[in-house]
């Protein structure tokens, strides 16, 4: 790693830093003042080091943040390609990108319809807001073992989830498509349940899932860089969807 790349890294992280800061401080002003609020300051800056250590964790699992991706010019006509196929009521299309752009415009295109959306997802809710304006109605799942984030800042509902607990998982996905109309769901974390389970177990997630759409007239995009998964898998996972991009 040379010295710029070293250096847009620091900036990087830096960066999420003070995001993460000024937002959490935004969010105790707008609630407590006075003693109360010094008091909770003084804590949260006790347990730094533990958030510093859950980060550490959460980076191993999923090391994706500290790859430095090189912008590339794409044909604008080219990239609107992908995002453009249609989709009937009860389909679903998976999109091969290294990260997920054109699913998130496919996605978002849907749910501009009045239809509610879930993403499930190993960014955390509150990462995936700072990028795109959601509908107030967005429902989050975030894949992770973590259990002591705080997302009641967020509009949003939002649940974290272990990328291990199959049950609680197609517990959720079940009662939002029994609860919504048309409801879209877009994963986009795949590669971390494939680390966690399996191929196999994940593989038979999304085709539960993708039976459950199909039953409630639903919309599932999913996202995955093609070189996460081995290439004799890429074929199987293909043939589960009705159209790929």
């Amino acid at each position: 790693m040379d010295q710029d790349e070293k250096m847009e890294l620091y900036l990087r992280g830096y960066e999420e830093g003070q995001k993460e800061a000024w937002s959490s401080a935004k969010y105790m002003i707008s609630r407590y003042d006075g003693w109360d609020l010094k008091s909770r300051i003084e804590s949260k800056l006790g347990t730094l080091y533990q958030a510093v250590k859950s980060k550490r964790v959460e980076l191993r699992d999923d090391p994706s943040p500290l790859v430095i991706e090189k912008d590339e010019d794409l044909d604008p006509l080219e990239a609107d390609v992908k995002s453009d196929i249609p989709l009937m009521k009860g389909e679903s299309l998976l999109f091969f990108e290294d990260r997920p752009e054109d699913s998130f415009k496919k996605f978002l295109e849907l749910v501009s319809e009045d239809r509610m959306g879930l993403i499930i997802s190993r960014d955390a809710p509150d990462k995936l807001i700072k990028r795109t304006d959601f509908p107030h109605d967005t429902s989050f799942i975030w894949l992770s073992k973590s259990s002591g984030k705080d997302f009641s800042h967020i509009e949003q509902n939002t649940f974290t989830i272990s990328p291990t607990n199959l049950q609680k998982l197609s517990s959720q996905v079940g009662n939002f498509l029994k609860n919504s109309d048309e409801g879209v769901i877009f994963i986009t974390g795949l590669p971390s349940m494939v680390n966690y389970l399996g191929f196999n177990k994940m593989q038979e997630f999304i085709s539960w899932v993708l039976d459950r759409v199909s039953e409630r007239d639903g919309f599932m995009i999913c996202s995955l860089p093609e070189k996460s998964i081995k290439q004799k898998k890429l074929g199987i996972l293909k043939a589960e969807f009705d159209k790929v991009a």
